[in-house]
């Protein structure tokens, strides 16, 4: 459901985390999270020196948003930050081609 001026709600409220650095934990299970969002909590997370843990389960998280995820983990702004769990999860298996290892012929220049 989109708000009044088009934006999602939950979109919205995300990008209001960034001015609550005291949060220790964020629950955004069953949301029904798009593309967008995991970018959206990167951008917005980034700084919360005292995260510890976020909760993504049973949303849409595809090789794009993991990667989202990644980065906020690895980030220095978010020290604490141990766990992401996207627990029933949807959206990885429809990312990543349908290939097997050696479908594919590796000659060439390296």
């Amino acid at each position: 459901a989109d708000s009044h001026d088009g934006r999602s709600p939950i979109l919205a409220f995300m990008e209001l985390l960034a001015g609550d650095k005291t949060l220790t934990a964020l629950d955004l299970s069953m949301n029904a999270l798009d593309k967008g969002a995991a970018l959206v909590l990167e951008s917005s997370l980034r700084g919360h020196s005292q995260m510890a843990r976020i909760d993504l389960s049973r949303n849409h998280i595809g090789l794009v948003e993991s990667r989202s995820l990644l980065r906020l983990l690895a980030h220095p702004g978010t020290p604490e930050l141990r766990r992401i769990l996207i627990d029933e999860s949807s959206g990885c298996a429809a990312d990543v081609p349908n290939t097997e290892l050696f479908d594919e012929d590796p000659s060439g220049r390296y």
